[in-house]
């Protein structure tokens, strides 16, 4: 059961979110399934501080207001979170481009995770994938 304060947090995080991308249907269901899997992993929604929320806050209201920088990154995140998810739901063929492919995008997210993770730690933030 979420407490009052990380309930609050993330309706806060889940509506600037929202006006991120622009109310966009894909990339809200993106968000909130974001969302959601950060907030019910304990030690996730645990470490991340208030500060790190409120720069995660006024960066979504960032990407809300113009469509600059901040605004291409939440909507490529929401773009590799379901590509991600889409690729895990498809059967893996035996065929060598095909396999070549799916290294290709390993590789891809491997540098995805380490500039995301480089992103939060520079600007205090607590983006998820």
């Amino acid at each position: 059961m979420l407490t009052a304060t990380r309930r609050s947090q993330f309706r806060r995080l889940w509506r600037a979110g929202h006006a991120a991308v622009l109310y966009a249907s894909p990339s809200k269901h993106c968000l909130r399934t974001i969302l959601r899997r950060r907030f019910r992993e304990t030690s996730a929604a645990a470490a991340a501080s208030e500060e790190q929320v409120e720069n995660t806050l006024r960066f979504l209201h960032a990407a809300a207001s113009t469509r600059g920088v901040e605004h291409a990154i939440v909507r490529n995140l929401c773009h590799v979170h379901w590509q991600r998810a889409f690729t895990k739901k498809r059967p893996i063929k035996q065929d060598a481009t095909f396999l070549d492919v799916v290294d290709a995008r390993r590789t891809a997210y491997k540098d995805m995770d380490l500039t995301l993770l480089m992103l939060n730690r520079t600007l205090q933030l607590s983006l998820a994938y």
